[in-house]
């Protein structure tokens, strides 16, 4: 009888243990490093090119969000033709909507056909695919493309200038503010904006639209008139094919010289505005400057591919499995600085053991690159099998070990 009591009391007593252990792992089940600390911004670059002949300019790191250089970035000024990328952004959310289709075959009015500048040279009456026309205004910068467009989506190009400012506003462009489609001053009416919100929409459209740049980096284009006559015009956009990289995005002109330009190398994209030049020679002169400026003094690490096996990891309560494996889910890449090389730490942030229970592709943990403490780039670390649970009898056993494992390595910590 007393033996029985005893192998109750002792049953007893490893259930009552086994349940204070499940309680404790329950609210911390990771072993992460130290944690995420927020640090001040980057100071911005401070750098005066010999070649900078623009009355405003700004350079971004697209891939980082990091301002590189900026000067007068704030300055009101008029963008001319780097309006059109709004017109673009509008014209493509359309799309992405299913409001209209590539396909659309659009009938090009007087209004079109009047519009000064540079032109595609769309002519009364003409059907052109909304296709064409994007092209038309990505490539030669058509003003009659982009009224065309403006009317086929709004109606008339009032409309869409209110749908284009709408998008200014959403997308954080506050010293900006549209009154035409093409940026084409027409009855005192002209387009108001700054490098810097120029800088905030070229990133925006770009990742949103990648595909865009196929079109933007095209030398060329090709518009069929009557009587199947053609006129071919090249891109103003002279970095295009000289410059390593370069596949965008847009030149201007009123009463200066502007351009937005991007270009990416070893997976950095750069952004660079330049406003205000007195030729389009040093407008691309001060763009090439700042952008080798950019490129020399940053560059892009990977440091695992997705699916690497990190290591295995202890496996309790689970029926398949002793240990188990654990890998990447991505790719991790990130973009510095060159001078914060040795400042970066890598950390696999996970558990010291998984549980029945877990499914293939479940989430474990993190490996996170840090800079200064902050978490610059991550991927999960995921589990590579499933994982089966086993009786609630084997899982106090299970329990047991798992409790005397971490007893141990307290001990010898």
């Amino acid at each position: 009888m007393k033996t029985k009591k005893l192998w109750n009391k002792t049953i007893v007593t490893i259930l009552f243990v086994s349940l204070c252990f499940v309680s404790m792992t329950a609210f911390t089940p990771y072993a992460y490093a130290e944690d995420e600390t927020e640090q001040p911004p980057t100071p911005i670059p401070t750098y005066n090119p010999n070649n900078f002949q623009a009355q405003t300019a700004y350079l971004l790191n697209a891939t980082t969000g990091e301002v590189l250089y900026a000067n007068n970035e704030h300055e009101p000024m008029t963008p001319a033709s780097l309006t059109k990328i709004m017109t673009l952004l509008v014209t493509e959310d359309k799309l992405a909507s299913g409001d209209i289709k590539l396909s659309d075959k659009v009938e090009i009015s007087k209004k079109s056909w009047l519009t000064g500048g540079s032109k595609m040279f769309l002519e009364v009456g003409m059907h052109y695919t909304v296709e064409e026309l994007i092209k038309g205004v990505a490539i030669v910068s058509g003003n009659d493309a982009a009224v065309s467009l403006a009317e086929h989506i709004s109606g008339d190009t009032d409309a869409f200038v209110d749908e284009m400012n709408k998008e200014a506003k959403k997308i954080g462009m506050d010293e900006t503010t549209f009154q035409t489609v093409n940026g084409l001053p027409l009855n005192g009416k002209k387009d108001v904006t700054t490098a810097h919100d120029l800088a905030i929409l070229a990133d925006y459209y770009i990742k949103k639209y990648p595909e865009m740049l196929k079109i933007h980096s095209t030398k060329t284009y090709t518009t069929i008139l009557k009587h199947k006559k053609t006129i071919e015009q090249p891109n103003n956009n002279s970095l295009l094919g000289t410059y390593e990289g370069m596949d965008g995005l847009k030149t201007g002109f009123a009463n200066y010289y502007n351009f937005i330009g991007t270009a990416e190398r070893g997976g950095n994209r750069l952004i660079v505005v330049t406003l205000g030049s007195s030729s389009s020679s040093k407008r691309m002169s001060t763009a090439e400057t700042l952008l080798d400026f950019g490129f020399a003094n940053y560059k892009t690490y990977n440091t695992e591919t997705g699916g690497t096996i990190l290591q295995k990891l202890p496996v309790y309560k689970a029926t398949n499995a002793k240990e188990s494996e654990v890998a990447l889910k991505s790719d991790v890449t990130y973009t510095i600085n060159i001078r914060d090389e040795k400042k970066v730490k890598i950390e696999d942030r996970m558990p010291n053991y998984i549980l029945g229970g877990t499914k293939k592709g479940d989430k474990v943990g993190e490996e996170v690159v840090l800079l200064d403490g902050k978490v610059i780039a991550k991927s999960n670390i995921v589990t590579t099998e499933d994982l089966h649970r086993t009786t609630w009898f084997v899982s106090i056993f299970h329990q047991l070990a798992l409790t005397f494992t971490q007893l141990v390595e307290k001990v010898t910590d």
